[in-house]
């Protein structure tokens, strides 16, 4: 990490050996970057897309499988399933289900009348394939998670509530939710952590494309240094990256607090 941070504040390429120190400048020249800072909406846009969704269907499912104990030995190592592939898998397995010519969602869509073209080649939906594929995975972790934490809940608060006539919504709302409060906040922080460093994934289901529609940061960090050499100018990207990973995570961990 110390050798990387000397090498941001370099013009280091890797192609021509060519390393000069010119201090801050790379830091500068990303602030003003137009690709760099479209890059960090769309992994904006990504982080909020799959942490709202696999937080939420996490906290369903979680809700579903603390109701209904019967059946939960069978049902989580399955619904855990997802998770155990690498995300290159994954990727590589959605973008075939993709596909407009042989995908099994095209069939399902075309059997119900909604025929498109490509999901992952058009521009308004590239990002939201990735978004799904992402939220496919990663559910199984809020939810595990979650289930932990709905079943560590002591059920003398709930009893009480019952007494004074509470109906299931205020009960969740007053007594699940706060007593939930400190797993929700290791779930979506390790959820934003992850979001924001997402790469297997984009890489093998749309490589950033079309153009540059779900290019995020990490893909952006990449093409940078590999294809056009710029080992300096990415180092610093990569820096600035951890910067705005750190600030986040601070950020909601003092809202939480408060």
């Amino acid at each position: 990490m110390i050798y990387s941070l000397y090498i941001s504040m370099t013009d280091y390429n890797i192609a021509t050996g060519v390393r000069n120190f010119i201090n801050f400048e790379n830091y500068r020249s990303a602030l003003f970057d137009v690709e760099h800072l479209r890059s960090i909406k769309t992994t904006f846009i990504f982080i909020i897309g799959t942490v709202a969704l696999s937080t939420s269907i996490g906290l369903g499912l979680a809700l579903i499988l603390n109701k209904y104990s019967k059946g939960r030995s069978i049902f989580v190592p399955f619904l855990l399933m997802p998770m155990m592939l690498t995300p290159v898998v994954v990727g590589l397995m959605w973008g075939m289900m993709y596909n407009t010519d042989f995908g099994v969602i095209a069939f399902l869509l075309r059997t119900i009348g909604i025929k498109r073209g490509s999901w992952t080649g058009d521009p308004s939906t590239a990002l939201l394939t990735v978004i799904l594929t992402d939220v496919w995975q990663w559910t199984p972790f809020a939810m595990i998670l979650l289930l932990s934490g709905l079943q560590a809940i002591p059920q003398e608060p709930f009893e009480a509530a019952q007494i004074d006539g509470a109906s299931k919504w205020h009960m969740f709302r007053y007594i699940t939710l706060p007593l939930l409060k400190p797993i929700l906040l290791i779930v979506i922080v390790f959820r934003i952590v992850d979001s924001i460093k997402v790469f297997d994934v984009v890489y093998t289901l749309t490589a950033g494309g079309p153009g540059t529609t779900t290019e995020v940061i990490s893909l952006f960090i990449y093409r940078t240094c590999f294809r056009f050499f710029r080992m300096g100018y990415a180092s610093a990207l990569s820096w600035i990256l951890l910067i705005i990973t750190v600030i986040l995570c601070e950020i909601y961990i003092k809202l939480i607090r408060e």
